[in-house]
């Protein structure tokens, strides 16, 4: 399997909503799952050295792209969609979710972006 780290996370998507390894690799795990259950080719058993460079880049920032999005959709497990507004003094934050989207449309838009036409979505490849 290939596992998105976070150094890569940081240092080459240079992504900001994780603070720690920890954080990340939890939300890694299940942008993966999510991949390997939309995607035709087995995401699990794929094979880092086997990857061709513009393959293994795709994946990678496809991936953390997911766990960007997974971020910003859920807090605490509850879907929150987009902030609307939000008030400092006695904090209020009012979230809308744009209608016609869900979160899978939304992951499912973000496969589609880096890896459509690759042999990650081929599924007679």
């Amino acid at each position: 399997m290939v596992q998105v780290t976070y150094d890569y996370y940081i240092n080459t998507y240079q992504g900001t909503n994780f603070n720690n390894a920890r954080d990340f690799e939890a939300v890694e795990r299940k942008a993966t799952l999510f991949l390997d259950s939309i995607a035709p080719s087995d995401i699990l058993s794929l094979d880092a050295e086997k990857m061709s460079v513009t393959l293994l880049l795709k994946y990678q920032m496809c991936v953390c792209n997911i766990c960007d999005a997974l971020f910003n959709m859920y807090e605490d497990g509850v879907l929150r969609g987009e902030i609307k507004s939000e008030s400092v003094g006695a904090w209020t934050t009012t979230y809308a979710i744009k209608e016609g989207t869900t979160a899978s449309v939304t992951l499912s838009n973000i496969i589609n972006m880096y890896l459509s036409g690759t042999e990650l979505m081929c599924a007679w490849c």
